[in-house]
């Protein structure tokens, strides 16, 4: 077990702290209670593109099991996100692991893990405020957001108006290219929504 962790919500806040150090962009928590299907939700900016990542926090006496993470498994089906990242105290078995990898090649999600052994060692990076870990772990989440599964690309994309909104007006440049990616075969499971006024759709 981890020192100075006691309950869920330290360990939660242990991982938002140790999260914070690695320069993401955004970083927030999602309340609402355990396995709801996210706890922290992480952004980071690579070559101007910023990707999500989900991260579920869980803390147990005992190896976790499949069941233990079968409802973040659920919300990750339909939400996809750029990463699923499990922090977890103390382990996984290893049918777990088995599960997590098999559902990440079926399901085309990129899936990473964090246990008590490395959750430990970024503490004592903390206390000795070193920052080579945090560059690392950094390094490391970034890599796996860049990792793409059989056809799919991460869904990431350019923010291609990100710099270039009309001077004269709301609206955002033409959408042209961003409708050619869409319109391809596999981001047609995407629900989009239109948000008026903006000229975003």
């Amino acid at each position: 077990m981890l020192p100075d962790v006691k309950t869920f919500y330290d360990f939660e806040s242990l991982v938002f702290r140790i999260l914070s150090e690695t320069r993401p962009l955004k970083l927030d928590h999602r309340t609402g209670g355990r396995d709801r299907g996210r706890d922290l939700v992480v952004h980071y900016r690579s070559q101007r593109r910023i990707a999500k990542v989900v991260v579920e926090c869980k803390y147990y006496t005992r190896p976790l099991r499949i069941r233990d993470i079968s409802n973040s498994v659920d919300w990750a089906k339909v939400y996809k996100p750029d990463l699923l990242y499990f922090w977890i105290c103390p382990h996984f078995t290893n049918d777990a692991k088995d599960y997590l990898e098999s559902f990440a090649n079926a399901y085309d999600i990129t899936v990473d893990f964090e246990e008590a052994e490395n959750i430990s060692g970024y503490m004592s990076a903390a206390k000795r405020g070193s920052r080579s870990h945090f560059q690392d772990l950094r390094r490391k989440i970034l890599s796996r957001i860049g990792e793409s599964r059989g056809q799919r690309s991460t869904s990431v994309l350019p923010l291609e108006y990100e710099t270039r909104i009309s001077g004269s007006g709301h609206l955002l440049i033409d959408r042209k290219d961003e409708v050619q990616v869409i319109r391809q075969k596999r981001n047609r499971s995407h629900y989009l929504v239109g948000l008026p006024g903006c000229g975003k759709s």
